[in-house]
């Protein structure tokens, strides 16, 4: 999904430190990231599940990386890594658009290209998007500011346990397979919980979060 894994991990360590607070950020910019907008047009929805914004951002770290421009945010050696994450995605991109070109095949637009774009994005849009949306996000308290969803163990695998993200905020270095165990012993205090994806999507259709 064209990511800078040292990039993610950065800013997801510090969407951890601040959620809550105003210096609360997110890796992917959805729009309207937790809902705040009193409208919902269809705008708004194509902007959360294409994520254009992400691949903007993409081109703007790979155009720094070059010019050897930092974002101002980071250490220097989280910087660096940064940097090199970028020139080595555009690196292998660009090779796969020549092989393509030079063997005159559409492979790459058939198998990364548009299954990234109208597959994978829009899945991952969808995946993320109850992890804090119409949450409490004016508070640092995780039972407020962050969902939890209860869910099959196929759903389960198929999110990296990411339904259970009450629980991850509560304990972030609690190793993902044992998010279950904290999910028994907490989820009566969530006060943003759902019995399954089915019961969120569907409250999210009707208006009802």
């Amino acid at each position: 999904m064209l990511v800078s894994y040292a990039s993610y991990q950065a800013s997801h360590l510090k969407h951890h430190r601040y959620l809550g607070t105003h210096q609360n950020t997110e890796f992917f910019d959805y729009g309207d990231q937790y809902g705040g907008s009193l409208s919902a047009n269809i705008g708004v929805w194509l902007n959360r599940l294409l994520m254009p914004a992400h691949y903007v951002e993409f081109v703007k770290g790979v155009l720094r990386s070059f010019i050897g421009k930092d974002d101002g945010v980071n250490t220097p050696r989280v910087n660096k890594r940064i940097r090199r994450d970028h020139r080595i995605i555009f690196g292998l991109l660009a090779g796969s658009i020549a092989a393509s070109i030079i063997m005159n095949s559409s492979a790459i637009l058939w198998l990364w290209i548009i299954p990234l774009l109208l597959v994978a994005t829009p899945i991952h849009a969808m995946i993320e998007l109850p992890e804090h949306y119409k949450c409490n996000t004016d508070t640092t308290d995780v039972f407020a500011n962050t969902r939890t969803i209860s869910a099959s163990p196929l759903l389960i695998w198929f999110t990296n346990s990411n339904n259970f993200h009450a629980e991850h905020h509560m304990l972030p270095s609690l190793p993902i397979d044992r998010l279950e165990e904290v999910h028994h012993d907490i989820r009566d205090k969530v006060i943003f919980s759902h019995p399954s994806y089915k019961d969120f999507f569907k409250k999210l259709w009707k208006g009802q979060l």
